[in-house]
């Protein structure tokens, strides 16, 4: 028989597997991501060195011939 505690347990484990995949669908780098993080890499006369969900991560030469590393940051567009 099923008591009320048996029913919290499968709706919580409902709840949890919910927030776990809609938490893992939300951590997926799209191309447009990518495309932005060039496209802001590219207009400050950077290369694209990183991206990730959260960055993007340019690198451009300077005059001396030594790298600096600038963070861009994108919010994934919806």
């Amino acid at each position: 028989m099923v008591n009320g505690q048996d029913i919290t347990k499968i709706i919580l484990y409902i709840c949890s597997t919910a927030v776990i995949i809609f938490s893992v669908k939300s951590c997926e780098l799209t191309a447009d991501v990518i495309e932005a993080c060039q496209r802001a890499c590219s207009d400050l006369g950077n290369r694209l060195v990183e991206v990730s969900i959260h960055n993007c991560e340019c690198t451009g030469g300077t005059m001396t011939g030594t790298q600096t590393t600038d963070d861009i940051w994108v919010i994934p567009g919806k």
